[in-house]
């Protein structure tokens, strides 16, 4: 069905966007096949941009000459590994979705910009890349100049392989930070966290963070 403007969220709008400009670069003249998913993902400030990530995998796929059949964001979405459901946590959002819910196919292949922003889970993202290379996908990471596939030379494979793991090093060492961080504010007598509905959050006269209630939250109870 035709469906309205208004009833199509920013985001669809966005990515339908951004894949027609670059479709309508591509020369019919020599063109690809095999269509590609253009993945990517940031959880800080402190990651390559989204943009950034963006204006590099597109180059990547019109050097290829392909057509983006689907342009897919993570933003804000970390890649760590969640105990409680037993999975990267962006396999819970758009990377789950393109590569589980609507599984890519041998005519397909996937454009991520480094090995980082598949996940932060070395055994989630090795186990990942095997699926999909069974199922005649193709992995094309951009900044370590790598496709991964069943043919994959031992020596690229265990640059991913160490770039899967450095990965997963560097998000357990930020979070062990921040987790003595929280301890540290606590034992100084600091809230940490979120208050919940009919609470706030404010400084007392020695700068400590303390919880006490919201009377405007509570009177609407």
């Amino acid at each position: 069905t035709n469906e309205p403007v208004e009833n199509i969220s920013d985001n669809t709008l966005n990515t339908i966007g951004i894949k027609n400009q670059h479709n309508k670069s591509i020369s019919l003249n020599g063109r690809s096949q095999k269509t590609a998913l253009i993945y990517t993902r940031t959880s800080s400030k402190n990651d390559i941009s989204i943009d950034t990530q963006k204006i590099y995998n597109l180059a990547y796929a019109k050097g290829l000459n392909m057509l983006v059949h689907q342009y897919a964001e993570d933003n804000g979405v970390s890649g760590r590994y969640n105990e409680k459901k037993k999975l990267m946590s962006n396999m819970d959002r758009e990377l789950g979705f393109w590569t589980v819910d609507v599984p890519l196919t041998s005519n397909n292949i996937l454009i991520v910009y480094s090995v980082d922003r598949l996940g932060r889970h070395a055994a989630s993202i090795l186990t990942l890349l095997d699926i999909l290379a069974e199922k005649g996908v193709e992995i094309h990471f951009v900044k370590e100049n790598i496709i991964w596939n069943t043919n994959i030379p031992s020596s690229q494979k265990i640059v991913v392989q160490q770039a899967a793991l450095q990965a997963q090093q560097h998000s357990d060492i930020t979070s062990e930070k921040v987790r003595k961080t929280f301890l540290r504010l606590r034992s100084e007598g600091h809230h940490v966290g979120i208050p919940k509905y009919g609470y706030r959050t404010y400084r007392d006269t020695n700068g400590i963070r303390r919880l006490g209630k919201n009377k405007k939250e509570l009177g609407v109870l």
